[in-house]
């Protein structure tokens, strides 16, 4: 279960890195492209393989806004701690 997170935020992780050690952005974006195309091209034959054909047009959302909600997650868990409650 922890594959598909770790490899989603290692790509991005390497993406910002090489904006930040000022590597070509068309190159940056190239690499980008490629991944939203296969991942789109993937899940659009799934979806027909499943009869859901628009289904991959969610996951177009989810996988553009998916770092930002893990990291809302994490920086909400952070903060709270660890939980107090005892379950009865």
């Amino acid at each position: 279960m922890f594959i598909e997170p770790l490899s989603r935020i290692s790509y991005y992780g390497l993406l910002v890195a090489m904006l930040v050690m000022l590597a070509s952005w068309p190159v940056v974006l190239l690499i980008a492209l490629a991944r939203l195309v296969i991942r789109s091209v993937i899940l659009k034959n799934a979806g027909d393989t499943f009869r859901e054909p628009k289904l991959w047009y969610f996951s177009l959302f989810f996988d553009i806004l998916s770092p930002f909600v893990s990291i809302l997650l994490y920086l909400t868990g952070r903060r709270k701690g660890k939980g107090r409650e005892v379950w009865k």
